[in-house]
């Protein structure tokens, strides 16, 4: 960092000295050690989550007032989401689905055999979980 022009950067991008704040100025002695808290997370947006329990942990000198959390789904258990049996599936009657939510499809995530995958095809082999999910294995040879 000593060889980094600073002055070009502090004039073309002036927001950078706001970090003086946090790091110390630079004909000053840096702020090292238990006196560094950090750069506080203004701005962060957290939302459009589903998530289940104690979800959120702010930790590290941040407050829960520095960010914009939103609209976000919260289960209590993981119970109310469904586990890997269910392939995570929500249940009909999940808030989330009023807002919008759209399943992963899992199903087409991963290698496909299609015309440009021959030799996919030719070594795959398909296989079905006890719980019914569907994938493809494959012979390396």
């Amino acid at each position: 960092m000593t060889e980094v022009p600073l002055e070009l950067y502090r004039e073309r991008y002036p927001e950078l000295k706001t970090l003086d704040a946090y790091y110390g100025a630079p004909d000053v002695e840096p702020i090292v050690g238990d006196a560094f808290n950090g750069v506080p997370p203004e701005g962060n947006v957290i939302a459009n989550n589903v998530c289940f329990g104690d979800w959120l942990d702010i930790t590290w000198h941040a407050k829960r007032e520095l960010f914009d959390i939103r609209d976000n789904c919260v289960a209590k258990s993981m119970d109310e989401i469904g586990g890997p049996e269910t392939g995570f599936r929500l249940p009909e009657d999940f808030p989330a689905w009023d807002k919008g939510f759209q399943p992963i499809p899992f199903e087409k995530i991963g290698l496909q055999p299609d015309a440009d995958r021959r030799r996919l095809e030719q070594n795959a082999f398909p296989v079905e979980t006890a719980q019914g999910h569907r994938w493809l294995g494959m012979f390396i040879k």
